[in-house]
């Protein structure tokens, strides 16, 4: 090895044998202080190595792409030899060419193939992100590697999710002593909530490829739709009693929008892991375990544009070491392991790249082939009358480069006017995309799924759609394309009010304008009823849930008072009145006692203990990243600590409340009768139950179900078989399916809402039933109203006119059995939320 190593060199283990290296090269260990494998690296020390090698490596350049939520650097090391990086942009722009339309100036016999390395995307799977630094030392520094170079382009992301990677390594380094520990039970192998795996707002980032709520994803699918990779790498870890997984995942659910020749190719490239495996001696195993249906994991993104990803899981030591069935597992080994697959893939990218990058470009065709034989020509998205849903929807289809057109004139079907919109063609590249996005799947062909089996983006947002057909569809429907998705524009008066000002609460972001006011100071009232305004522009009808802003009676002046809400307003993107006179022409005048003061909500969010971080994660985001409320993060064992007079809201996330100090109920208890109020998510409602603050109708869906596959007939039914075990406990799951629900609009949790329909992504079997719906349950779940995604059918309809928002004790506890802002994308329901922190006093 060019007489860099001894033989004992820490490093020498993960490198392959016969390898020579330029000495100019720093070693890892040069600039960490540790050999890799022996601690775990934290991001800053990471980046530090990476932009040491894109110094020193004409092979190499860093390209920053953004920063986290918590501020550390985003990016990747572009790899390949250096005569290409002296033309990169332009091999950049053929590449992507390629891709998009087939035309390249030269055979594919010369063009290079892209190859993406994905690490640690969940930050306590940390044995991606310490291989990365092994793998880009053997990139810049490995010689004789001409040919590979010439031929490849490598873009190494060394780590996906750098505030958990931190979180993670402090902790583990933190409790790592001189002797390691193999126990686990061992403070170093017990990660405290909410652990490494998510980012700075506790999401599973493996779930954000679609979505793109955060700075990470929205980089990554920035600089991935402007390289469009042949083959992605994303590098996991799993439980410690396991060994390595490398896909195909289980054929039978993969999504059937992906083509067969992605398997295929897929399966030809495992055959480089597993003989590289077998050099080795390890175990591993395919076609088990995972899948690729969902379209936002990182390796099943790609298989919907042509691309190749592939899932790596590796056994995890979740710290230095810890014992296994086998013995011992260390973190060394499994960094190694990690080192030995990013090789076999970039051996399978270079050995295959004339068949990556012809796939490529015939799963274009293929695309284009297949929507031209689709039913569905296009779909039809409207804007509800809310511009900022609508804006969050089509950010997100444009970053995707999906084609967008506006609607050029209103389109009407059955008893749906859509007035202002989108549409966006299905004949085009980005058909399997498009059609994973809008479909209403209820059928398929597997029962069992890794992830969700939903995630219509026209539902999320509550926004009305149509898919139009051979029929339906008219090309005079498309207007000009849509190339840019601006934040909308507020709608102001354009003069200062004399007597009021009145904000639209059906726009998403007006409970963020009405917070911002009455955190500067201004006096708000909220309406319960609907009544006609007087305005500069004439009378407007005025719908329940309208925020009123007096000018008179406020700490400062009429100058002022317009100043604050002008600027609220451009913030939040509302519909804002001027209003000349508090005598309405119809409805409730202005000084009704229907218009109830409204409190600044100053909100505790209960975390930790049994409360799954994940849904805790999303609805701090929801209101501290979407609507820029305070609030209190406060641990369940903490409670008791509260200053209850200083707070108005506690709002508790789905999960079980193991951790909560009883001592901490009473207070919490008198603070309710005392005006309080407490809204329960999810699962969490079965706590309320056991402390009899009320009684709620609760029921666990999947105890009813049938024993054995269901409805295939009542002998196997009785009969279930050990094989299909996994089938028969799939049936009594609910990951994720769409449900359909009805609301009563003048309830004040549903203000804001134009239409009594609403899609509701449900996750669990908890259900809830209640005798009066008029008074207490303003949204239930209507008949046989799956609207996408799997649920066994008796799941359904044990479903059918259940609860799904329900009022207890007066308002003083509200119950919200679906998650608001599930994922940050399901915005159609954050105003369940919102509604209950202004509104609960007018219950």
């Amino acid at each position: 090895m060019g007489g860099l190593f001894a033989d004992d060199d820490p490093l020498l283990r993960y490198l392959p044998d016969g390898t020579t290296y330029d000495t100019a090269i720093t070693r890892p260990e040069a600039v960490l202080g540790f050999p890799v494998g022996e601690y775990h690296v934290r991001h800053d020390q990471l980046l530090n190595y990476i932009k040491r090698l894109a110094k020193e490596s004409p092979r190499a350049t860093w390209q920053s792409l953004g920063r986290t939520h918590g501020l550390r650097e985003l990016g990747h090391l572009v790899i390949t030899h250096p005569d290409n990086h002296a033309k990169l942009d332009a091999l950049r722009r053929e590449h992507l060419n390629h891709a998009l339309t087939g035309e390249t100036a030269r055979s594919r016999d010369d063009m290079p193939v892209v190859v993406w390395l994905a690490y640690s995307i969940h930050g306590n799977e940390a044995s991606g992100s310490n291989a990365a630094l092994v793998a880009a030392y053997h990139l810049t520094a490995a010689q004789n590697q001409d040919d590979f170079l010439r031929r490849t382009i490598v873009l190494l992301d060394p780590c996906l999710n750098p505030d958990g990677l931190d979180r993670f390594a402090t902790w583990v380094n933190s409790h790592r002593g001189r002797v390691p520990v193999p126990d686990a039970f061992s403070r170093e192998h017990r990660e405290a909530w909410p652990r490494g795996r998510t980012n700075h707002y506790w999401f599973d980032l493996n779930r954000d490829w679609l979505l793109l709520q955060h700075p990470e994803s929205q980089a990554r699918i920035t600089q991935f739709q402007k390289w469009r990779p042949n083959l992605l790498a994303d590098f996991h870890e799993m439980g410690t009693h396991s060994t390595y997984f490398f896909q195909p995942g289980v054929p039978s659910r993969q999504n059937p929008l992906i083509p067969t020749q992605t398997l295929e190719l897929t399966r030809e490239i495992a055959g480089f892991h597993a003989r590289a495996l077998d050099a080795r001696g390890e175990r591993y195993f395919t076609e088990e375990g995972f899948d690729d249906f969902f379209f936002g994991k990182g390796s099943t993104y790609p298989d919907a544009q042509g691309s190749i990803g592939v899932l790596f899981e590796q056994a995890s030591a979740r710290g230095h070491v810890q014992h296994r069935f086998d013995g011992q597992i260390t973190f060394a080994e499994a960094v190694h392991n990690q080192v030995t697959t990013t090789l076999s893939t970039l051996e399978a990218a270079h050995t295959l790249r004339r068949e990556l990058l012809t796939y490529q470009n015939q799963s274009r065709k293929d695309a284009l082939a297949t929507a031209a034989k689709s039913r569905i020509k296009a779909y039809v998205v409207g804007d509800d009358g809310d511009p900022v849903r609508f804006h969050f929807l089509l950010k997100n289809l444009l970053a995707h480069r999906i084609e967008v057109h506006a609607l050029a004139e209103p389109f009407t079907s059955g008893d749906q006017t859509i007035e202002r919109g989108i549409v966006i063609p299905t004949r085009q590249a980005q058909f399997p995309l498009i059609t994973s996005l809008f479909e209403k799947r209820t059928r398929f062909e597997d029962n069992i799924f890794y992830d969700v089996s939903a995630w219509n983006f026209a539902m999320a947002h509550n926004l009305p759609f149509a898919a139009l057909n051979e029929v339906s569809f008219r090309p005079r429907l498309l207007g000009e394309r849509v190339t840019k998705a601006a934040f909308p524009q507020a709608r102001l008066p354009q003069k200062a009010a004399t007597y009021a000002y009145v904000i639209d609460w059906s726009g998403y972001f007006a409970p963020k304008a009405a917070y911002r006011l009455m955190d500067e100071g201004l006096t708000l009232f909220g309406a319960a009823k609907p009544f006609r305004a007087v305005t500069q522009s004439g009378e407007i009808d005025v719908a329940p849930g309208a925020v009123l802003v007096p000018v008179g009676g406020q700490p400062v002046g009429v100058a002022e008072v317009d100043r604050m809400v002008r600027e609220a307003a451009r913030e939040s993107g509302v519909v804002v009145y001027a209003v000349e006179t508090g005598l309405t022409p119809q409805g409730i005048d202005l000084g009704s006692r229907n218009f109830f003061h409204l409190e600044k909500p100053r909100v505790v969010l209960a975390v930790e203990g049994g409360i799954v971080a994940n849904r805790a994660g999303e609805l701090w985001f929801t209101l501290d990243h979407d609507y820029r409320f305070e609030t209190s993060l406060v641990a369940l064992k903490d409670l008791d600590l509260v200053d209850w007079s200083e707070k108005t809201h506690l709002v508790v996330p789905d999960g079980s409340l193991e951790g909560l100090d009883s001592k901490a109920l009473q207070p919490i208890r008198a603070w309710l009768d005392k005006g309080g109020c407490l809204v329960a998510v999810g699962r969490s409602v079965r706590w309320l139950n056991q402390t009899k603050w009320i009684s709620a109708d609760l029921a666990d869906m999947s105890a009813g179900l049938s024993a054995g596959l269901g409805k295939k007939g009542k002998e196997e039914a009785a009969r279930p078989r050990w094989q299909d075990r996994e089938k028969i406990r799939a049936r009594k799951r609910l990951s994720g399916a769409i449900f359909a629900a009805e609301m009563d609009l003048s309830h004040p949790l549903a203000f804001g809402y134009r239409r009594p329909e609403i899609p509701l992504l449900r996750t669990h079997t908890v259900s809830l039933t209640a005798a009066d719906h008029v008074l207490t349950a303003p949204v239930r779940y209507e008949a046989g109203g799956l609207l996408s995604g799997y649920a066994d059918p008796e799941m359904v309809e044990a479903l059918n006119d259940k609860v799904a928002v329900q009022v207890f004790l007066g308002g003083k506890v509200i119950v919200i059995q679906d998650q608001p802002g599930f994922r940050g994308f399901w915005r159609g329901t954050n105003r369940f939320l919102l509604n209950s922190l202004f509104f609960n006093h007018m219950l």
